[in-house]
């Protein structure tokens, strides 16, 4: 995350979404980051749009549930992101910056 400048990324298994990772959940592991397991820190239950969402609701949901991203699915199936930026709107909570050292 640090080095491709990603604020959150999608996990999935067998191309099938199970989580999302973001800085925000980096907070309590922050002390043992490389002793962790993604699906220790991940989110497990993802708000996600469909492709064919509009953006409407992509915002509302987005701002419901004060999240920054939101994974784009076809049937389970990730087939993209679109996060807060993307919508023009502001980050519900702020996310840790990662060091630039």
């Amino acid at each position: 995350m640090r080095s491709g400048h990603f604020r959150r990324l999608p996990v999935v298994d067998d191309d099938v979404l199970v989580g999302i990772v973001s800085g925000y959940d980096f907070r309590d592991w922050k002390d043992c980051l490389e002793r962790t397991a993604v699906a220790d820190a991940m989110t497990r239950e993802v708000v996600t749009v469909a492709a064919s969402d509009s953006l409407e609701h992509a915002v509302t949901l987005t701002l419901q549930h004060q999240i920054g991203a939101l994974p784009v699915c076809d049937h389970g199936r990730l087939v993209g992101i679109i996060t807060a930026k993307d919508l023009w709107i502001a980050e519900p909570r702020p996310l840790p910056e990662w060091d630039r050292s």
